[in-house]
């Protein structure tokens, strides 16, 4: 379930929390900071680019001691891809609290 505070409209039709299975969120450093620091139960998925690009913006910085790396997610290829010559890693962390 989402946090309580969570109150989503699609298409104009309000959406109660408790019936949404999975929200995501995609944007900027300022767009994600807030939802995972806040209490509860959250699942990060995270890209991890292998190379460097010049960039204005970042995913904020997650704290270990609260996430948890997961081994292994259903339907996410933990190991390195790559695509286009841009080689990538997808990651999994969850937060309980």
């Amino acid at each position: 379930p989402l946090h309580p505070e969570v109150n989503l409209e699609l298409s104009g039709f309000p959406v109660s929390y408790n019936k949404v299975d999975m929200v995501w969120i995609v944007g900027g450093s300022s767009v994600c900071k807030e939802p995972i620091n806040k209490p509860g139960h959250l699942r990060l998925f995270v890209t991890r680019i292998m190379q460097e690009f010049e960039s204005d913006t970042f995913f904020p910085e997650i704290d270990l001691e609260k996430y948890k790396l997961l081994p292994a997610y259903p339907c996410v290829l933990s190991d390195v891809q790559e695509e286009k010559d841009i080689k990538y890693k997808s990651e999994v962390y969850e937060k309980n609290n």
